[in-house]
């Protein structure tokens, strides 16, 4: 059986709040240490400002998906492929870093488990049913990659500021 991107979409906001609860539980709950950061970003690593910067960046990914979903336009159709890039691009990261640092770092098993596997499977579902060309996608990475950093130091100032 053929699958489409639009069948397994709806699933990526819940993919990827079980990740955040991962990292949250483990800030929360372990002696896991911020302390290799400069202290900018130290400063804004704080139970309650992470907290808030997951739900706000969940709630950005479900409007994205929701949008896409009623839409189906041009733009909403490459916001969602640039979410699952970044939550594909995400993934890696975590699994790098846990891969450089020779310990477990907070949201590496669902990234390795659960967010890799279905952000690439999703990816590649829309390469092969001709939603996007694989010279796009590879674009959609590299703009995933420079965003994504950026972006969550974005969403932690907000949270920052809101809390």
């Amino acid at each position: 059986m053929k699958h489409n991107p639009y069948q397994l979409l709806w699933l990526l906001p819940i993919v990827f709040t079980f990740h955040n609860l991962e990292e949250l539980l483990v800030m929360e709950f372990t002696s896991f240490s911020f302390s290799k950061m400069p202290e900018f970003l130290e400063s804004l690593y704080q139970f309650n400002t992470v907290a808030l910067a997951m739900i706000l960046l969940t709630l950005a990914v479900t409007m994205v998906i929701y949008l896409d979903y009623r839409l189906k336009t041009k733009a909403t159709l490459y916001l969602s492929i640039l979410c699952c890039g970044l939550l594909f691009i995400n993934s890696l990261s975590h699994i790098g870093q846990f891969i450089v640092l020779k310990e477990y770092v907070p949201g590496f098993i669902t990234a390795l488990l659960l967010m890799m596997p279905f952000t690439l499977y999703v990816l590649i579902l829309y390469v092969t049913n001709g939603f996007i060309s694989i010279k796009r996608l590879f674009i959609i990475l590299a703009i995933s990659i420079v965003t994504m950093g950026p972006l969550i130091i974005l969403f932690l100032v907000i949270s920052r500021i809101l809390t």
